[in-house]
């Protein structure tokens, strides 16, 4: 448990610093991912990722209703600071992903790209 709250809490705060400098945090980002340092206390690694994503509106899997880009740009942007697997910006990671993105899901987070400053 100490390591997932460890894990979880140093990406709490990347994640929160990452929007307050991108200047769009909001009240909902005190919230981010907070369920998945207590789940990981009862399911796998990958059981947790697989049902936070299709269940997190920050996540192109989530499928319940509309997305937050916001919070999906500003997780790929921290996610450099907090996890050796995924080095790329946000910029780069979409990049690397858009071709595979809907039509309306690019503009959502062009948007986001644009009105926040993420280069």
């Amino acid at each position: 448990m100490k390591e997932n709250f460890t894990w979880w809490f140093s990406h709490w705060c990347a994640f929160n610093m990452t929007a307050m400098n991108h200047k769009c945090w909001g009240f909902r980002h005190l919230f981010h991912d907070i369920e998945k340092p207590f789940i990981l206390c009862f399911l796998s690694d990958k059981t947790v990722q697989k049902f936070h994503r299709k269940h997190s509106a920050h996540h192109l899997e989530y499928k319940y209703g509309p997305k937050d880009y916001v919070s999906m740009v500003v997780d790929w942007e921290s996610a450099r600071f907090t996890k050796e697997s995924k080095p790329l910006s946000a910029v780069e990671f979409y990049n690397k992903i858009k071709d595979g993105i809907n039509e309306f899901d690019r503009q959502q987070i062009e948007a986001v790209f644009e009105k926040y400053s993420f280069k």
